[in-house]
Parts: C-alpha cells; sequence; structure tokens
C-alpha cells in the first residue's frame, strides 16, 4: 500500500487505479484488540519479510522527497513505543534512517517523555545520538486555562478556572495525563452536566485508566535490587540514602531511575517523578502493603 501511494504521489500514470485495486482486492481483515492495542492483520499471498516492510515504510518520505526534488520532514510519534516490537526494532530503525537522511529530517515525539529522552541518552540504546533533544517546556498555568477552557467550549461543556487548576494540580501538569484526566471530566459532564464530585471522579477515572501502563512500570523497577525501594521512598518524601541502605547501592538505583527516564534530580540528595501520578500510584501502592 505505501508503494501503491508513493506511485500516486508521484504521478505515475495509472496509479491511483492500482491503489484501488489493491484495497478493493486485499484479503479480509482480521482485528485483534486487547487491553492497549486495537491492530488489523491482512492474511493472503505476497507476503514480504518484515525487514523489507520497514524499510520500505521509514524510507518511503526521503524516497519521495528525493524523486520531488524537495525536503521532507517526518514527525515520529509516541517513538519509544517501538519497545513493544522487540529489543532488536530501534537498532533496525536506527540503521534504516541512517541511510534515508538525503531529503528527509526527522522529529521523534512521544508522551512518556522521560523514557523517549533516555533512548537518546542512554549509550546503551541504538537511537543514541540519532538526535539532539529539545525541551520546548511545559505549557504555563495560563495557557492550560486558556487551552482547555476552549476544548469544552467547543464541546458544549463548561469547566471552571478552579476545576482547571486542580487538574493541573493533581497531574503536575503532565501533557498526557491531563489530557486523560480532562477526556474523563468532559465524558462525565456530557452525560450528565450537573454531576456531583465530578472532578473527583475523573481524577479516580485516570488513575485507574494508567494502572496497568504503572503496573508494567513498576514491575520493571525489580531490577536493579532495590530499585523499587527507592522509587517509593522518592514517592513518600522519605530519606533515599541511610537506615542500613549501602550507599553504593542507592546511587545505582538513583542512575537506574533516571537512566530509565522515571525521576530528575531538583536538588541535593533531591529527586521527582517526570510524570507526578506515578508517584501517587506509588503511594497507593504503599498504603495497600
Amino acid at each position: 500500500m505505501a508503494r501503491a501511494t508513493y506511485d500516486q504521489a508521484r504521478g505515475a500514470t495509472g496509479a491511483f487505479a492500482r491503489l484501488r485495486e489493491f484495497i478493493s482486492g486485499a484479503p479480509r481483515p482480521v482485528f485483534y484488540q486487547s487491553d492497549l492495542d486495537l491492530a488489523v492483520t491482512f492474511h493472503g499471498g505476497k507476503e514480504q519479510p518484515t525487514t523489507v516492510l520497514l524499510e520500505e515504510a521509514f524510507g518511503l518520505a526521503d524516497n519521495l522527497a528525493a524523486s520531488k526534488d524537495r525536503r521532507a520532514v517526518v514527525i515520529l510519534d509516541e517513538f519509544q513505543e517501538l519497545r513493544k516490537v522487540s529489543r532488536q526494532a530501534f537498532a533496525k530503525v536506527r540503521s534504516i534512517l541512517q541511510e534515508h537522511m538525503g531529503n528527509a529530517a526527522y522529529v521523534f515525539m512521544g508522551s512518556e517523555v522521560g523514557m523517549l529522552d533516555a533512548l537518546f541518552r542512554d549509550p546503551k540504546m541504538m537511537p543514541f545520538r540519532l538526535a539532539t533533544p529539545v525541551d520546548p517546556g511545559l505549557p504555563s498555568q495560563e495557557a492550560w486555562r486558556a487551552y482547555i477552557t476552549r476544548c469544552f467550549a467547543a464541546n458544549g461543556v463548561s469547566i471552571r478556572a478552579d476545576e482547571i487548576d486542580e487538574l493541573i494540580a493533581f497531574t503536575g501538569g503532565h501533557p498526557r495525563d491531563l489530557m486523560e484526566t480532562c477526556e474523563h471530566l468532559l465524558t462525565i459532564r456530557s452525560l450528565n452536566p450537573d454531576a456531583d464530585g465530578a472532578v473527583e471522579l475523573s481524577k479516580a477515572k485516570a488513575l485507574n485508566s494508567l494502572e496497568v501502563r504503572f503496573d508494567e512500570l513498576w514491575r520493571r523497577l525489580e531490577q536493579p535490587s532495590g530499585t523499587q525501594a527507592t522509587a517509593m521512598r522518592i514517592a513518600n518524601g522519605q530519606q533515599i540514602y541511610g537506615r542500613g541502605r549501602p550507599r553504593k547501592t542507592v546511587t545505582r538505583t538513583i542512575e537506574a531511575l533516571r537512566r530509565g527516564g522515571i525521576i530528575r534530580r531538583t536538588g541535593r540528595g533531591a529527586y521527582e517523578f517526570l510524570e507526578p501520578l506515578f508517584g501517587e500510584y506509588l503511594r497507593n501502592l504503599s498504603s495497600y502493603a
């Protein structure tokens, strides 16, 4: 399909007809749904090796730009999600992109900012130094208020400034988590504009929807030993060093958390989570223990 689209964009004779024929004659798609993903697969003949498909997909923009003597910018959103494909995925994509930078530049984006940042800073990761991190900074409180108010108004739903401030404080201004919480509130108020406790319910729903991902992240912190304990101490505002904890062990676990894009240093011996709701998740977890 990518090849047919490329032919059409390039102006090849009959390309659109071939694309239409390809789509209409494609094998019946099969949909797979899980709690986290929705995928569609076409079963049929003429299957190509995955490496070939990756090469064609990631090289398409550069090839198209070269044929038109243009420059292209490719934005790869949620780039860190490639880790779910395989541990080798980043290495393969890196090698492909390095061969397709003649007429295309690439922007790597993602909602898991810490993880994305770690991919390009950690020498052990294949995207290391493939791109330069750029921190645009978080929107200001006033900018968030204006944006969220406008979005709610566009959907015919009201929201007060103090409610927006409460959601910003709850999420720490983390863009994805804030949008998730706002979406829940928008849904609740759309169904029942006068619902009591709508803000608190939207916050609870946001935490619940993020729980699966946080569970996965928590399991990843089992190694190196002591990392979970360090994360829990940061979440609860406890002293990280001391109390019988070997300094070398604590230092190693802090480095693991920083390298994984989970925490950042705020001062001497002080750290905070890049995603504040993960800290809330850990505090809830410790209260159940």
